[in-house]
């Protein structure tokens, strides 16, 4: 009965560790104010001039977001994208950027660091 027990624990312990993502990633952070409830961001790569959609950002009640992704391995732009108005910034490698904007035009009105 004990080996069942040893058995199913090492099982969890298999799944729980192929679940989680430790290596490197970079980082997206920031908020974006004037977001109507249910709005949603569109994370978006390029490949050779089109763009495609990664992953959909849902954002905090204060408008806050986070996102980590994995490195492609070279640099690469990605843009946020709200509605039809969008933000891009480049990924080189580990790192974090930071963007802030106000909706419902985040092109327009955004710093980014």
């Amino acid at each position: 009965m004990k080996s069942i027990y040893r058995i199913a624990l090492l099982g969890m312990a298999a799944i729980a560790a192929s679940c989680s993502n430790n290596g490197p990633q970079w980082h997206l952070n920031g908020s974006i104010e004037g977001l109507a409830e249910g709005d949603n961001i569109i994370l978006e790569g390029n490949n050779q001039g089109y763009w495609y959609v990664i992953d959909t950002i849902h954002p905090s009640k204060d408008g806050s977001i986070k996102y980590a992704g994995e490195p492609h391995g070279y640099p690469d732009i990605f843009r946020i994208r709200v509605g039809e108005s969008s933000v891009y910034f480049p990924i080189d490698s580990l790192e974090t950027v930071t963007v802030t904007a106000t909706a419902p035009d985040i092109a327009a009105n955004h710093t980014l660091s």
